[in-house]
């Protein structure tokens, strides 16, 4: 009885606290936590509704459903059966100093050696990213929805698994395609890319300043494979 009500009652505080408290204390940033649900014997942990900055979010998501597997607490490596992420939203914004928003939210680095964790399965379901850049006087602007992405059997200390997917479509049907493999341990990467029906105006909107040319009409089709 008392470890249920700790897991029900005192486990969804204390991850709120903790992940409000890092993020003030690491990313000088309000955190924005929703209803957070913890079954202590299954092992998972529900989160509806995440949003940093609160006011006014860089990158926010409706649910995230997490389930931590009980076993790995006594092997090499903690195992999380699935990480489930649905309809997260990213604002992608270079400011008009070049510097890219979500840099605000990257952490201090650390001394400190990342856990041995092994992420059987990563879905990222209905995404939605906004990229702007205001440095360019024509201030360009994509939306790229819906956003899919499935990672599998990554583990951070050995190489190991790591197949991925992810596929996006931008408001002028344009198609992104990047699969292969990544792995942690050495850091690294092999797979394809694959682009359909990227319209000329978006490069020119976004990469016109750099390029010897100005393109005007047109589309581009484009598929690369690298290591």
């Amino acid at each position: 009885g008392l470890y249920a009500a700790a897991g029900y009652w005192l486990a969804p505080r204390l991850i709120r606290n903790e992940a409000q408290a890092w993020a003030q204390d690491k990313l000088k940033q309000d955190l924005a936590i929703g209803e957070v649900k913890v079954d202590p014997f299954r092992f998972t942990v529900d989160i509806a509704g995440i949003a940093i900055p609160a006011g006014a979010p860089m990158v926010r998501v409706k649910d995230l459903h997490v389930n931590f597997a009980a076993r790995s607490v006594f092997g090499d490596s903690y195992r999380f059966d699935e990480i489930r992420v649905v309809e997260p939203e990213v604002n992608a914004v270079v400011r008009p100093d070049g510097r890219l928003n979500l840099l605000d939210l990257m952490p201090p680095p650390s001394d400190d050696p990342f856990p041995a964790v092994l992420i059987a399965d990563l879905n990222v379901v209905r995404g939605k990213a906004l990229l702007a850049d205001h440095s360019k006087a024509n201030r360009p602007q994509a939306l790229l929805t819906p956003i899919g992405f499935r990672l599998q059997n990554l583990h951070t200390a050995r190489d190991e698994g790591g197949g991925f997917r992810l596929e996006g479509r931008s408001d002028a049907d344009e198609l992104f395609v990047w699969k292969g493999h990544v792995s942690m341990a050495p850091i690294g990467s092999r797979g394809g890319l694959a682009i359909r029906n990227l319209k000329a105006k978006s490069v020119q909107d976004f990469a016109g300043e750099a390029l010897p040319v100005a393109l005007r009409d047109g589309l581009i089709d484009l598929d690369l494979s690298y290591t």
